[in-house]
């Protein structure tokens, strides 16, 4: 059997760090546990124990650990295969019984067939996709709760309009890297809107309640915006009655 050292090796590069028995493994660029994502989360949707949790790309499963160590059930939907392998040796390595992992495109995942949640954990992934409001109507039917993270359009860089299902929004093209890197989306390019038109993708989405926790100007790459959302029960109401026809 190999050293825990080897495993991680093996399985590398890393991004995030682990922690066993007060040893560090893993990266180094990134340590999920004191991550003030996660506590933001925490707060606005209350205790976890028992509450089932969807996480948008799981990157190699940091936050994931964090979550189910709070008492969440977590399912997380990661693009990357070799992301995903490391996600599961962690899975694995601390046992996560109340954690499945995931393989799979969010931009064409049936999110319907996992069923309902109690809240997603929606961090880093808006600003990889090309058309993120489609998977923000997506997720209005499977959970009345949202955490978002993700980045806006400094104002100064503002290069897009687009139609989103009939609605204009306002922002910018960012070009992603190497598509096999772990930190990249699976497209060339992504959209991301400014700070108003984010909340204004979110209400036309569904998200009727959207509530500003954080927003940080002059983060790395872009604007940081944390925010809670909440589905609005007229709408939940619409879609129920629609699926019972």
């Amino acid at each position: 059997m190999n050293s825990l050292p080897e495993e991680f090796e093996k399985r590398g590069p890393w991004i995030t760090r682990f922690w066993v028995d007060g040893t560090a493994y893993g990266g180094t660029e990134y340590d999920p546990t004191d991550d003030a994502r996660i506590a933001m989360f925490k707060r606005a949707a209350g205790p976890l124990e028992g509450k089932r949790v969807l996480e948008l790309g799981p990157l190699e499963g940091g936050h994931s650990l964090q979550l189910a160590r709070a008492g969440a059930s977590v399912v997380g939907i990661e693009g990357h295969e070799s992301n995903y392998q490391r996600c599961r040796y962690i899975k694995e390595l601390y046992g996560l019984e109340n954690v499945e992992f995931i393989h799979g495109d969010l931009r064409t995942f049936d999110l319907d067939s996992l069923g309902q949640f109690d809240a997603v954990f929606n961090v880093g992934v808006l600003y990889h996709l090309d058309e993120p409001w489609k998977l923000l109507t997506s997720l209005g039917r499977i959970s009345p709760r949202m955490f978002v993270a993700t980045h806006c359009a400094p104002p100064d860089k503002i290069n897009a309009f687009v139609d989103a299902d009939g609605h204009p929004l306002r922002g910018m093209w960012w070009i992603e890297g190497p598509l096999e890197a772990s930190l990249s989306g699976l497209q060339v390019r992504s959209f991301w809107p400014t700070r108003e038109h984010l909340k204004k993708m979110l209400v036309q989405t569904g998200w009727a309640r959207v509530k500003w926790i954080a927003y940080d100007p002059d983060f790395t790459n872009g604007p940081l915006a944390c925010l809670w959302a909440e589905r609005s029960a007229g709408g939940w109401f619409r879609r129920l009655v629609s699926r019972l026809r």
